[in-house]
């Protein structure tokens, strides 16, 4: 390696742990754990997905990923819905709205809007992408 690319390397290295360190940070701020806002975040990409294939994305096996996802359901994160296909499959989707940090504490445990939507589209339901 020439020392432009070892520069790069280490910038590289060093702009992902500063994200690491401000995602931390902000996910702290939620109540958040590092593998709760890595979980919110593949699940926000790729909503729907199964138990398995989601601890296989986080390199976890099943029994830790489906606690994790326990205690994310328990704090109004996420929710499990059966597959349609599958009844032996439970679902995972973010809800949405609760995944804004600032929004959060104020929708009601069982409403998957923020209060921002609440209030700029009165009671109807439209699509959020979150992002924790």
């Amino acid at each position: 390696m020439d020392d432009d690319e070892i520069l790069f390397a280490v910038l590289v290295s060093d702009v992902a742990r500063l994200l690491r360190t401000e995602l931390d940070r902000r996910g702290r701020d939620a109540g958040l754990t590092r593998s709760q806002w890595l979980a919110l975040s593949r699940l926000a990409r790729f909503p729907g997905v199964s138990l398995s294939s989601l601890a296989e994305m986080l390199e976890m096996e099943k029994a830790p990923a489906g606690r994790l996802i326990d205690r994310l359901e328990e704090g109004g994160w996420v929710r499990r819905e059966p597959d349609p296909d599958d009844r032996r499959i439970k679902r995972l989707y973010p809800r949405r709205g609760l995944h804004r940090t600032g929004d959060r504490e104020d929708a009601p445990a069982g409403d998957d809007r923020s209060a921002g939507q609440r209030q700029r589209r009165g009671q109807r339901s439209q699509p959020d992408h979150p992002t924790p």
